[in-house]
């Protein structure tokens, strides 16, 4: 599972772009979540395949700030773009943005209580290779 990060470009409306991120897409829901009964109730877990995704976009995002000498500030205001690059129509927009969400946001060590604006986008692109791209600034 290969991860990228781009060189973060000032911000038009004069926030900091803490992280420009691309990836592959994350699994599917049904990918991501089984029904799991303990003691009389059931919960959803996270999947295998999801669990190895959201760790290894976790670690990526830690290795990314430390590189780039990036210190997050816990009581800041973010904000959070995704944009789904497809090939066709196949997956609704909004399919895992917990997932993603608790991955970048545990790799920068900030609580997800802190995004107070998402921003979720979809482009059909033929030819393409399936991504996601993510924007995070404080």
């Amino acid at each position: 599972m290969d991860f990228y990060a781009r060189a973060v470009e000032p911000s038009v409306d004069g926030g900091l772009k803490l992280l420009a991120l691309d990836m592959p897409l994350p699994p599917t829901l049904n990918q991501s979540y089984k029904a799991v009964v303990a003691g009389g109730y059931t919960r959803l877990a996270l999947t295998r395949t999801a669990r190895f995704y959201k760790e290894a976009l976790s670690l990526f995002v830690r290795s990314e700030i430390n590189f780039r000498d990036i210190t997050p500030d816990p009581r800041a205001e973010y904000t959070i773009w995704m944009f789904q690059i497809l090939k066709r129509n196949s997956r609704d927009v909004d399919g895992n943005i917990k997932l993603v969400m608790d991955a970048v946001f545990d790799g920068l060590g900030v609580n997800d209580n802190r995004v107070f604006h998402i921003s979720l986008n979809k482009e059909i692109v033929k030819g393409c290779d399936p991504c996601l791209k993510v924007v995070v600034e404080a």
